[in-house]
């Protein structure tokens, strides 16, 4: 969906969760996070804008849509590398790439310790 306070196209779902945080509707953050996991095929830019609009409009304690965020980068890794928005995205660095990195360094040991 475009949103006109970002001027560009973000998840609807993860508006919809981060004004539910801000409403404090619990209810309607489960729905949409379960909603938001169903969709694939989403263009690298937008999961990135609406992952950051999502680290901006969550306290850091809000663990549940950013973990979803990592994990979605993660699992879709060989996409994001080839992304030349994931490198201008991580230049402007921000929380967002500080979780990732913690979060891809934890999947690599999670490897290690499975071999």
């Amino acid at each position: 969906m475009f949103h006109s306070g970002v001027g560009d196209e973000l998840l609807r779902d993860t508006v919809i969760y981060c004004a539910a945080e801000k409403y404090g509707l619990e209810e309607l953050k489960r729905l949409a996070l379960r909603k938001q996991g169903l969709q694939s095929g989403i263009p690298v830019d937008v999961i990135l804008r609406s992952a950051r609009y999502a680290y901006d409009n969550t306290p850091e304690t809000e663990s549940r849509i950013r973990a979803h965020y990592l994990a979605l980068i993660i699992r879709s890794r060989r996409t994001f590398k080839r992304s030349g928005t994931m490198q201008m995205e991580m230049e402007i660095g921000g929380k967002l790439f500080f979780d990732l990195f913690v979060a891809m360094c934890n999947h690599m040991d999670d490897i290690l310790e499975i071999r």
